[in-house]
């Protein structure tokens, strides 16, 4: 099917080619469109189609895709502009991979690590001797970008919003008794599953319940949540919890792992 919608695309005029990117570990495939005195292209992803579509209506979504993103423009000059980077560079978490970008394994398995610069319409991923700088420099910027831009909040807060006024909200409260749980991740809740590296937000969930460690659930690469944890607690309920959700309701190329994971957090 991407041939012939690149076949009826070139007859229009329009400069079109197959491309394959990988998102977190996940080959996505699309069809990139290019112009003449333009550095950027927008990528349009076939994956985003449900399969039924006939031809026409594919190349038609491709091309209403490509007229609203066209007019976005990156001046690949700033990457040269260690001010600008450093105002923009963080620190992002999926599953490991062998993608060649600028990255290092978490200190959960199966997690890596990898460098994001926060542009206005979205991210790029830092690959491999894309920045001439002092990479050492670079990480622990991002660090501390991403520390500074962490938030967690109880999920009976946020289910409070979603819920109000649909008399759930007491069957809720009475549940989250059991586990308390928190969503811990970055303001723009984009990209924001890195916020578990702020050890302090963390510890000050610890300290509030009283115990040392925490339990993480990889909901996606967008957020963690974090469980004060008890040794009543079986991890593998937890970790069969995960994969579910995985399973059902998170997109493949959003997921990290199928487990959860128990943090100590403080020295008691």
């Amino acid at each position: 099917m991407r041939e012939k919608i690149i076949e009826k695309l070139i007859e229009r005029g329009y400069n079109a080619s197959a491309i394959d990117t990988v998102k977190n570990g996940v080959v996505w495939h699309g069809i990139v469109i290019k112009e003449e005195n333009k550095s950027m292209a927008p990528v349009i992803y076939l994956d985003d189609l449900d399969g039924q579509h006939d031809l026409e209506e594919s190349v038609s979504y491709v091309i209403a895709v490509y007229e609203k993103h066209r007019d976005f423009q990156f001046d690949v000059n700033l990457l040269k502009d260690k001010e600008f980077i450093m105002k923009r560079i963080y620190i992002g978490m999926q599953k490991s991979s062998s993608e060649p970008l600028e990255k290092r394994e978490s200190f959960l398995n199966g997690i890596e690590e990898y460098l994001f610069i926060d542009v206005s319409d979205g991210v790029i991923k830092v690959r491999k001797n894309l920045l001439n700088m002092d990479m050492h420099e670079v990480w622990e910027q991002a660090l501390r970008n991403t520390i500074e831009n962490s938030e967690i909040e109880s999920i009976q807060e946020v289910l409070k919003e979603v819920f109000f006024d649909t008399g759930l909200e007491d069957e809720l409260n009475e549940g989250l008794k059991l586990h308390p749980m928190f969503v811990i991740s970055n303001y723009k809740k984009r990209y924001g599953a890195s916020a578990i590296l702020n050890r302090r937000l963390l510890k000050k969930i610890a300290v509030q319940y009283n115990t040392s460690k925490v339990l993480i659930l990889p909901s996606s690469v967008h957020e963690m949540i974090v469980i004060p944890y008890n040794e009543n607690m079986d991890i593998n309920d937890f970790s069969e919890t995960v994969h579910e959700v995985n399973s059902c309701t998170v997109a493949e190329e959003e997921q990290l792992t199928d487990r959860a994971y128990i943090l100590k957090v403080l020295d008691v």
